[in-house]
């Protein structure tokens, strides 16, 4: 399962301390654009940790052919930040999934990908919980961190993480 993953994501994951958890996941393999490192990482913290995890091979960074006229394309037509814009167009240039937490951004990617592709950090908690990654706890502890960290997720219970993907 090739994903590409937005800002709000990569960060969600990291916050909720499981972004290495999940790159464990022996059918999940992580993406990001080269603009996001450059300019959709928060802090200087969280872009050390990401430019480690690209060194030592555990996410690819990927440098999109994507046209610009494509790429204008989706930023006039959805009104989305160029992190956004650029997973997007990344998800649909390698036919990867796309990983996001930003409802709006979640919907044009379903629009312009379907419905399928198109999943954000808690399906990724319940990937990693199926694959026996994570525990439930484990999970459950993610989330609420992420949430106290100030994602706007969903509000779920544990019954949500047992599920199918």
């Amino acid at each position: 399962m090739d994903i590409a993953l937005d800002a709000c994501t990569l960060i969600n994951l990291i916050n909720g301390k499981v972004l290495q958890k999940i790159m464990q996941v022996p059918s999940v393999r992580i993406y990001i654009g080269k603009n996001l490192l450059d300019q959709e990482i928060l802090d200087e913290i969280q872009s050390n940790f990401v430019t480690t995890l690209i060194y030592c091979g555990q996410i690819q960074i990927v440098d999109s052919a994507v046209t610009i006229d494509e790429y204008f394309r989706l930023k006039e037509e959805y009104d989305l930040g160029d992190g956004e814009t650029e997973t997007i167009a990344l998800s649909k240039q390698f036919d990867c999934y796309f990983a996001s937490d930003d409802k709006k951004a979640r919907k044009c990617a379903a629009i312009e990908l379907g419905e399928g592709k198109v999943i954000g950090s808690l399906q990724l908690l319940k990937i990693s919980v199926n694959e026996k990654v994570l525990s439930i706890n484990e999970a459950w502890d993610a989330f609420e961190l992420m949430k106290k960290k100030g994602a706007f997720l969903p509000d779920i219970n544990t019954d949500y993480l047992r599920g199918g993907v």
